[in-house]
């Protein structure tokens, strides 16, 4: 396991001066066929070289490369309950950071990532944005409003449930944030547009605070399911309005049938990629006695132009991953690393691993990570690095 400074080295004399002996453009050229991790290592190397990297960061000569998700992963030392480590799968190797959730009070819930950025909601359910790579750190306005909410709170402490961005932080100041969360065993949307309000707008269909199950963004227009019907929400107006509603019904079939000893759990999420829907479920069947566990993944993609959900029989060549009640999807063909019809799950119901399933089978492979759960916040949680 290698640890990646996010704080300069003492100046090298010799090596600022090497570097800043050197255009700006070349070095711009230098900086972008680095990986990313080296972009992290480079960053370290000293005070200089923190100021080139900022300086490219922020250039429009800058544009993410694609990679695969990285595995945000808890600290695995009692002595250091503030870093966190990633495991990458392209190489097979873990990443230490420290200091990454440093500030923060008591337990953290990852309850989103997008652009290389976690929506952070502490233990009294304030959000905040935080880049775990840069240390970059956005608060967001409280979710809970009246004293009633506090008292809500109290009786259901994860308020928030889900959250997405639909700009990069990183690009835009004006950025906006979709979030789910609970009030009253009801599940609320609420919208709120950096540096246009101080506050959450909640969701209003038809005179009613609208109650959704999931959130996917897609097209600049968000999708809220909910019982059997999709809203489709246009957020680029001063306040969110409803495009359409899509009424939809999935049904899937299990390969096998399972012993009524096994008990059952079922993961569902929506997803976007590449321009299409997926609707993900992942089925869990576990014998507690025995902890004998088997899975099935069954997928649905949206038909724009029949307006219906059609089950498929592989992941349209797709590599999804999935934990912790999150799910992101590549295209397989874009990385050597990712095998096509694979789902990539973290499973932290007892000792944390990092599980390989195929879509026709039901065994989870063996794992490709695995550690313990002395430390168990924050959960496992999936992130494309960004700086």
């Amino acid at each position: 396991m290698e640890t990646i400074s996010k704080k300069p080295k003492s100046d090298n004399l010799n090596c600022n001066t090497k570097w800043s002996d050197l255009p700006k453009e070349v070095v711009q050229l230098i900086l972008k066929k680095l990986p990313f991790v080296d972009l992290l290592r480079f960053k370290a190397l000293s005070t200089s070289s923190l100021l080139l990297q900022k300086s490219y960061i922020s250039s429009s000569f800058y544009s993410p490369a694609p990679q695969t998700p990285w595995l945000m992963l808890p600290s695995d030392q009692v002595d250091e309950p503030n870093s966190c480590r990633f495991f990458s799968l392209s190489e097979k190797k873990v990443y230490k950071l420290d200091n990454v959730v440093d500030g923060f009070r008591g337990w953290i819930f990852c309850v989103g990532s997008s652009y290389g950025w976690l929506v952070i909601s502490d233990e009294k359910d304030n959000p905040s944005l935080l880049n775990p790579f840069s240390g970059t750190k956005i608060k967001l306005p409280s979710i809970i409003k009246t004293t009633s909410a506090l008292l809500t709170a109290l009786l259901e402490p994860r308020r928030i449930r889900k959250a997405i961005l639909m700009s990069d932080p990183s690009r835009t100041e004006n950025f906006q944030v979709a979030m789910l969360y609970s009030h009253y065993r009801t599940i609320l949307l609420a919208f709120y547009k950096h540096g246009e309000s101080n506050s959450w707008i909640d969701v209003v269909k038809n005179g009613r605070k609208a109650n959704y199950n999931s959130i996917t963004y897609h097209d600049d227009k968000l999708y809220a399911v909910y019982e059997s019907k999709i809203d489709v929400w246009n957020i680029g107006n001063p306040f969110p309005t409803l495009v359409s509603t899509i009424e939809f019904s999935v049904h899937i079939t299990l390969r096998k049938i399972r012993p009524n000893s096994m008990n059952f759990r079922c993961y569902e999420d929506i997803v976007e990629s590449l321009g299409e829907l997926f609707y993900v479920y992942l089925l869990t069947f576990y014998n507690v006695p025995t902890s004998i566990r088997a899975y099935e993944i069954r997928i649905s993609k949206f038909n724009f132009s029949e307006n219906r959900w059609e089950e498929q029989e592989n992941l349209c060549g797709r590599t999804f991953f999935i934990a912790n009640h999150q799910i992101m999807a590549v295209c397989a063909r874009d990385f050597p690393e990712c095998e096509e019809n694979t789902v990539y799950f973290a499973d932290n119901e007892r000792e944390f691993g990092l599980y390989k399933l195929h879509i026709n089978d039901d065994v989870m492979k063996q794992p490709l990570f695995q550690q313990d759960k002395s430390i168990k916040y924050p959960l496992p949680h999936w992130i494309v690095p960004n700086i």
